[in-house]
């Protein structure tokens, strides 16, 4: 049964939300709570960090939350619900946090499979289950999806050994040439770090991993799946059968690490 478009909305925001938050309790990374604002912080400097949400007193709030954000209590990374925001980012902006970036909030309920065909018959889709098979998948997201923020493998291979979390890949010659990550809570499923190496893009292998994996989810009885595209990944995600129910806006605090 189709859900309302608050309730979507809802789901696809939390779902983001608990990602960062299963990140950081199994992988000893901070988080916590201010103002009612949740936040995850790796003091490592590198993802993820980010202050999660939003409050009802968001604008009032700025002078303080800017404040914490230049001692280095909280992320100089935010991310929230940026649908008809212009009050909090002209206001945000004048403490020099600008947006920087957009993610559309996408959803999809489908009970049946895709039982798509591998664009090229050298592609090889399957999942990871070795440590030693996650390094290889880590080395392509750190190319071509997290440069300049490298996350450490120890994290991954945390979140490897949860039943939320599963690792997808697409091989090539034996060689990994496309990722994806799912994330399983409270009977939704967010699909993340979708990326293929460059040289390959363009030839529809991020959809046949994306409806790849969904097949398996779909087959083992999950049926609704939230993400959070680029502009670019729009048409693709469109295709595959996703809505924009909302936007995330990613905001940063100015020459803040």
């Amino acid at each position: 049964m189709e859900h309302s478009e608050k309730h979507k909305i809802s789901r696809t925001e939390k779902n983001l939300f608990l990602f960062y938050h299963d990140i950081s309790t199994l992988s000893g990374i901070s988080c916590g709570k201010y103002e009612g604002l949740n936040y995850v912080m790796n003091t490592a400097g590198v993802w993820p960090s980010f202050i999660l949400g939003q409050t009802g007193s968001d604008v009032t709030n700025l002078p303080a939350v800017s404040g914490l954000i230049k001692k280095g209590v909280l992320p100089s990374f935010w991310i929230r619900n940026a649908t008809n925001d212009e009050k909090f980012e002209r206001t945000a902006l004048s403490y020099g946090i600008r947006k920087i970036n957009e993610w559309q909030g996408m959803y999809l309920e489908r009970d049946y499979q895709y039982d798509m065909q591998p664009p090229d018959g050298n592609l090889v889709f399957s999942e990871i289950i070795t440590n030693n098979e996650l390094d290889s998948w880590l080395k392509l997201i750190g190319t071509e999806l997290i440069t300049g923020k490298k996350a450490h493998p120890w994290l991954f291979h945390k979140l490897l050994a949860s039943k939320k979390f599963r690792f997808f890949c697409a091989k090539k010659a034996g060689k990994i040439v496309s990722t994806l990550l799912t994330y399983s809570s409270d009977k939704i499923t967010g699909i993340y770090m979708v990326s293929t190496r460059k040289d390959l893009r363009g030839k529809s292998i991020g959809t046949w991993i994306t409806k790849s994996a969904m097949d398996i989810l779909i087959s083992e009885g999950n049926n609704i799946f939230v993400l959070h595209s680029t502009h670019k990944g729009l048409t693709v995600y469109r295709k595959i059968g996703f809505t924009q129910v909302c936007l995330f806006g990613i905001y940063w605090m100015l020459e803040q690490v």
